[in-house]
């Protein structure tokens, strides 16, 4: 499957689950604007770009974070700025789990895990509890907006 296919799907699964929950979604016109939707959370509009996995090993999912013209002659990566997008929807295509990550404005990617690192680590490792989509953590942003 190409990667317009799977971002399409993405797209859709976090559509459903946002309208699931209650969320005011409105979406964007054309395919050029940075952000796939905008989404009221506490009446606080914020700019969402959904994101698809890249890999899933069973332990852990890649999230690409960037815009990418790669593809193209002198294609480049762009990392959205915090005024481009505020989060970012996440979907892991192999266990259909959402995600929600704030945009820092300096990310490139971002790695979550289902489980503890060999060396039981969990200081600075992204775990998927903390990153689930819901209204908890949608509200969680929008207070810092």
């Amino acid at each position: 499957m190409d990667t317009k296919r799977l971002g399409n799907i993405g797209e859709a699964y976090a559509l459903a689950r946002l309208v699931e929950m209650g969320i005011p979604v409105y979406q964007q016109f054309g395919d050029n604007e940075p952000a796939d939707y905008i989404i009221l959370v506490d009446n606080v509009p914020l700019k969402a770009q959904v994101k698809t996995s890249e890999t899933y090993d069973g332990d852990k999912t890649i999230f690409d974070l960037t815009s990418s013209t790669v593809h193209r002659k002198n294609g480049v990566k762009h990392k959205y700025s915090k005024e481009e997008v505020d989060l970012f929807p996440c979907y892991d295509v192999k266990t259909k789990e959402l995600f929600v990550v704030e945009n820092t404005g300096e990310m490139s990617a971002i790695t979550i895990r289902y489980t503890k690192p060999k060396n039981n680590q969990t200081k600075g490792i992204n775990f998927y509890t903390d990153y689930a989509l819901c209204v908890e953590t949608l509200h969680g942003i929008s207070l810092t907006k």
